[in-house]
């Protein structure tokens, strides 16, 4: 793990928000491009932890030697209320929109664009946009490749996400992606089964 950031906020009231991308492609719903982030209603702070698993012009994670965490970290990890997840290259090895615009014969083009954003060099929408515009992918589409190639969720990510939920911590998969992309569990709660 690159670094570990934890904070103690108060929380706000409870309300769900949407982004809305605009309706670029008419061949699929436009719930499909709406990004929530739930708010949950409590009276007491929060300990929030935030992660970096591979920092912008760093080495791959995998490279650094210290497999073993901190007591500091984990004292982190074990005291946190709130654990938000980025999904793509990080609760999923890889980034689903580029891995789906290969099944659909567009990942070089798309990849590209996908490095862009991820380099901040371009807005999230606009590189959003542009990407979906070069494979203009359908529903069916979607579900034919989840279908055919499940996202490969990271080692070690469900036994992580467990813990949190046994010291009843929240956690949250943000994603700039497909909501099909991310399983539910029975109750609700964003979790990749």
């Amino acid at each position: 793990m690159a670094g570990i950031y934890s904070a103690r906020i108060n929380p706000v009231s409870s309300q769900l928000c949407y982004l809305k991308v605009s309706p670029l492609f008419s061949n699929i719903r436009e719930s499909s491009f709406q990004f929530a982030i739930k708010v949950r209603r409590s009276y007491r702070p929060w300990n929030i932890v935030a992660t970096a698993l591979q920092p912008q012009n760093s080495v791959h994670a995998s490279h650094f030697g210290n497999k073993k965490p901190s007591k500091e970290v984990l004292d982190i990890w074990r005291n946190a209320d709130v654990v938000c997840f980025d999904v793509d290259s990080t609760v999923c090895l890889d980034e689903g929109i580029d891995e789906f615009a290969e099944f659909c014969g567009a990942g070089k083009a798309v990849a590209e664009w996908t490095n862009k954003a991820m380099s901040g060099s371009i807005p999230f929408e606009e590189a959003l946009g542009a990407r979906l515009s070069i494979f203009k992918p359908s529903l069916s589409q979607l579900n034919d490749f989840l279908g055919k190639r499940p996202p490969r969720i990271s080692p070690g990510i469900a036994q992580l996400i467990g813990k949190l939920k046994a010291c009843n911590a929240d956690i949250y998969l943000i994603s700039g992606g497909f909501r099909q992309m991310i399983k539910l569990d029975q109750d609700g709660g964003d979790f990749l089964e």
